[in-house]
């Protein structure tokens, strides 16, 4: 099971004790946009993925795999995606018979 990426940002804020208005004044970006980030409205983009970096001395690159990773999971919970996945094995079969 995956978790949106902002879980594990709502409790690094609990623990360090900053408010989501101080937060956004750290990131550099209005409370109206964390609070969309933090609702689960908005994903992480490479822009705040780069911000959470310097403000928890991290990479980048955590912020999007666990972004990528969540999304992920969503496909995967989501039947109707799956079944077009599945099709695409279908459709593949009369080319290559091993995907059968």
């Amino acid at each position: 099971m995956a978790f949106h990426p902002w879980k594990y940002i709502e409790e690094e804020l609990k623990e360090r004790k900053i408010s989501q208005k101080d937060f956004s004044d750290i990131l550099g970006i209005n409370k109206s946009e964390l609070n969309n980030l933090i609702k689960w409205r908005r994903n992480i983009t490479p822009k705040i993925a780069m911000r959470l970096a310097k403000a928890f001395w991290t990479s980048e690159k955590l912020w999007l795999n666990l972004q990528n990773r969540y999304d992920i999971y969503l496909l995967q919970t989501n039947k109707t995606e799956m079944k077009a996945i599945y099709d695409i094995w279908v459709r593949l079969e009369k080319y290559h018979p091993v995907f059968a």
